[in-house]
């Protein structure tokens, strides 16, 4: 074999190994960029995986605690069936609320965020109707000393006239307080003209107020007129009648003449609606003689 042919059978295998190595090469760096992008996909797989979990729990625990206030609503007693029919109302929120979180499949973290305000929002009214029943039930315990200590004085009147004959200064104080009347069972709803309930505020066509003036004694038998103020939740109140209450000229929303024989009477004041009603808390009081006799509250969605 000649020098020139050993050259090219040379060249022949340089180039064959040459070949080799590039493709070694190229494989490799397919594996690499191959392995890089799985460990990637991997990564970003894990990183989903734990966001899902997290928002996952997040739900559950709100879900949870509004669980616990919708119990801890069944918990809260009260006599009062306007502010019966106001916790009635929120624990239907909280229950649509915890309907809607269930039927949230895949809740983002803007959503929860969400819920948790709301939760937030929810908690906060329940403590404002917690101190409102312990306003009433000790404003009630109240009333109850009140009448005791009324019905004391009253037969002290009786039993020792000459006494107080003595003390005619205390005693006409007393009086003032043991002559004024008293609203009790009071109870006020929204009603269309077909005298049905109505709660949602854009429902209602009139505002009934029944009450009953308590027994009273003391008081002198005779006519009586009854006004009813009635105060929106924007603190306006619904009419634009005026006459003078608790010492200053007032506006009412309705009134009514009774004939007053010094024995519980059952009344029942309307209020017709000429105004758009907004949703919300409103007040409603009770005046006779120039002085408040009572007070409640009722709510419209």
């Amino acid at each position: 074999m000649t020098e020139e042919k050993i050259a090219i059978k040379e060249g022949k295998n340089c180039d064959s190994a040459g070949k080799y190595i590039a493709l070694i090469i190229i494989f490799a760096i397919i594996s690499a960029t191959g392995w890089f992008m799985y460990y990637q996909e991997s990564k970003i797989n894990k990183q989903t995986i734990v966001k899902y979990e997290t928002v996952t729990d997040e739900k559950a625990k709100v879900t949870t605690e509004l669980n616990e206030l919708l119990v801890q609503y069944d918990d809260l007693s009260t006599n009062n069936d306007s502010l019966n029919l106001q916790l009635s109302a929120e624990k239907q929120k909280i229950a649509l609320l915890i309907d809607e979180i269930k039927k949230t499949k895949n809740a983002s973290g803007w959503q929860i965020a969400k819920y948790k305000k709301e939760l937030g929002t929810l908690r906060q009214i329940m403590r404002g109707y917690i101190h409102q029943i312990d306003s009433l039930n000790t404003l009630n315990i109240a009333l109850k000393t009140e009448n005791t200590t009324v019905k004391t004085q009253y037969n002290d009147v009786q039993n020792e006239k000459k006494v107080l004959e003595d003390k005619n200064s205390e005693l006409s104080t007393k009086v003032s307080i043991a002559t004024t009347l008293r609203a009790m069972n009071i109870n006020a709803i929204g009603i269309n003209e077909k005298g049905k309930e109505k709660n949602k505020a854009n429902k209602v066509e009139k505002i009934k107020v029944c009450f009953t003036v308590a027994q009273n004694k003391v008081t002198e038998a005779g006519n009586k007129d009854i006004y009813i103020r009635i105060t929106a939740p924007n603190n306006v109140v619904l009419g634009n009648a005026t006459t003078i209450l608790d010492g200053t000229e007032t506006t009412y929303s309705a009134y009514r003449s009774i004939e007053y024989e010094n024995k519980d009477i059952d009344v029942c004041v309307f209020w017709a609606n000429n105004t758009k009603l907004e949703a919300g808390n409103y007040v409603v009081d009770i005046f006779e003689s120039g002085k408040i006799i009572g007070n409640s509250t009722f709510f419209l969605k």
